[in-house]
């Protein structure tokens, strides 16, 4: 009787030990389940005050747009998306000044979205600018050009959209030229351009953004937060936008 005895209060003290252990680990499994909830409620709360303050000022802040080829900033340009007229080319020397601190555009814009070269793939096979269009491989070759008005006007006349003389091309390059006053200027004349082509699709931006093709500074939680959302719900919220 005696080994029995014994063996049954082993038995019983290693379920005491057990059940111990089994409660230890389900009120550490309760207490992670509370601390994520919190950071989910939390960071909920984060994202939800940031998507109401992107709702009161994306639409009618300056916002800053950079154009990066292999790590550089080769095109730029601020606008308001509420006002189309509010459009400012950075020059070659904003460029430069861009490519040592872009951060610093922070400062006097709402926003900076910072555009891979690789976006300009995704525009239309046909880019109208002005009264003219260009096919979409000859767009992109402008941003590679050391000329790029001169090229733009070649390829008009090369097109037929354009007569070639002297009086109607420098006409013509009065007119792309009006507000971009150097080479770089125009390439954000066109970077800009490129931006109105893709915005026509209004999940664009979260396409991008997923994609890497786009980052946004300062990356508040709301664009943090996209790189998570499946796009079966990014798409919904889209569809409310209307």
């Amino acid at each position: 009787m005696i080994p029995y005895a014994i063996a049954l209060a082993i038995v019983i003290l290693l379920a005491v030990i057990i059940i111990k252990f089994i409660k230890k680990i389900l009120l550490i499994i309760v207490f992670l389940f509370l601390l994520f909830a919190i950071f989910l409620g939390y960071n909920g709360y984060l994202v939800y005050k940031d998507i109401l303050d992107i709702q009161q000022h994306l639409e009618t802040s300056q916002n800053a747009f950079l154009l990066s080829k292999d790590g550089k900033f080769i095109a730029g340009f601020s606008a308001v998306f509420s006002d189309a007229e509010k459009l400012i080319l950075f020059s070659e020397n904003d460029i430069k000044e861009a490519n040592s601190d872009y951060k610093k555009l922070a400062e006097n814009n709402y926003k900076v979205f910072i555009f891979s070269n690789k976006i300009l793939a995704d525009l239309p096979d046909t880019i109208s600018f002005s009264d003219f269009s260009f096919e979409k491989q000859q767009f992109i070759d402008l941003f590679e050009s050391t000329d790029p008005v001169s090229d733009a006007i070649a390829y008009l006349v090369s097109a037929k959209q354009i007569p070639d003389m002297e009086e109607a091309k420098n006409r013509i390059r009065n007119e792309l030229t009006k507000d971009a006053h150097d080479k770089t200027a125009f390439k954000g004349l066109l970077f800009a351009l490129a931006v109105q082509h893709i915005f026509k699709d209004k999940s664009y931006i979260f396409e991008a953004i997923k994609e890497k093709k786009l980052t946004v500074y300062p990356e508040t939680p709301a664009f943090k937060a996209i790189k998570f959302v499946p796009n079966a719900l990014l798409n919904k919220f889209v569809e409310k936008l209307g």
